[in-house]
């Protein structure tokens, strides 16, 4: 049959931005889009629909973050529903991505309803040293010294969570900064700036800074690691090189983090969340490398017409989904697997 979504998509957004900051939409569908603007159809008879699709979505992912409303997608099990396209409504507003059996979706919509966010409009900026650089974090959110990372977050929960990862730079870019010795680097300072608006409308700003001393004591460090933020970052992290197409990259992480925290369980807690990461990053990385097959294969026969955020094989929905879900993820959902 047909799917409107574009058009149903843009009318429930546009009603619920009129309610005010705070409200809420969850999109469910049973297939892809196909009629309407946001759909294929729409921009048939030129060669760039697929660039103007992925506008429209981006467009209004923008106009929902800007009023306050949180997009959640749903799809059918069962049905191929292209999330890939639709996911930025999610992404971009703080939302969630879910593939459901048709008899859940009354449980699926009231968990879905009962987050309630408490600011909208966030913004995160994190400084590093300049002689520190992020990594595993998508380059769009980067500054071109790799020192300034700026992740737009939409709408937050209480229980949001964002974390990074960092090194130190190589040497022949440390030898660029006057006046730096690697031996006399003993403190690391760090900031973090939060934007941000209240659900009255009320913008805001909130400055984090704090001073980390270091220590070339490898055993002492692991000691102290906080395996819940470990598996968080490790999640988090694999999400971003999965969507820069870095599949191999992601998998090794994703094994590498898990062998880090199977060697630094100290308590049961740490037990328990060590086999919680393993349950959740297993569907993540057989799909993911199901994936890289497929754009290998796709690679072998050819570049594409149209092929998208570096893809050439279409993402499925069922790793669309689970890209969300870890991008997202936090240390309660680590509690409650």
């Amino acid at each position: 049959g047909m799917t409107a979504l574009g058009p149903g998509a843009l009318t429930a957004i546009t009603m619920a931005g009129a309610v005010g900051k705070g409200a809420t939409v969850v999109i469910c569908t049973d297939g892809e889009t196909n009629l309407g603007v946001g759909s294929q159809t729409a921009y048939k008879e030129t060669s760039d629909w697929k660039e103007r699709v992925d506008k429209f979505y981006e467009d209004l992912a923008a106009n929902a973050n800007e009023h306050g409303v949180t997009v959640n997608l749903m799809s059918l099990k069962g049905c191929y529903c292209n999330l890939d396209n639709l996911i930025v409504l999610s992404e971009e507003t703080g939302g969630q991505v879910n593939i459901i059996d048709p008899q859940d979706a009354s449980n699926e919509f009231e968990t879905m309803l009962q987050v309630k966010p408490i600011a909208t409009n966030v913004t995160v900026n994190v400084r590093l040293h300049q002689a520190l650089e992020f990594k595993n974090e998508l380059s769009k959110n980067l500054s071109a010294d790799r020192t300034l990372m700026t992740k737009k977050l939409g709408n937050v929960n209480a229980n949001t969570e964002v974390t990074f990862g960092y090194k130190v730079k190589d040497p022949d870019q440390l030898a660029l900064i006057e006046g730096f010795n690697i031996e006399e680097f003993s403190k690391i300072p760090f900031q973090t700036q939060i934007e941000y608006c209240k659900l009255d409308g009320t913008k805001c700003l909130r400055v984090i800074s704090r001073v980390l001393d270091t220590s070339s004591d490898a055993e002492e460090v692991k000691q102290d690691a906080n395996l819940g933020i470990v598996a968080v970052n490790a999640a988090q992290q694999a999400s971003n090189l999965v969507r820069e197409g870095r599949f191999r990259e992601a998998q090794a992480l994703s094994y590498n983090n898990k062998k880090f925290m199977k060697c630094n369980l100290k308590t049961e807690k740490d037990a328990v969340m060590y086999k919680a990461f393993k349950r959740n990053m297993k569907g993540m990385y057989d799909e993911v490398h199901e994936q890289n097959n497929k754009e290998e294969l796709m690679q072998a026969a050819g570049p594409k017409p149209g092929k998208k955020k570096g893809f050439f094989a279409k993402m499925s929905d069922a790793l669309s989904s689970n890209l969300n879900k870890q991008s997202h993820f936090t240390t309660e959902k680590l509690g409650q697997m």
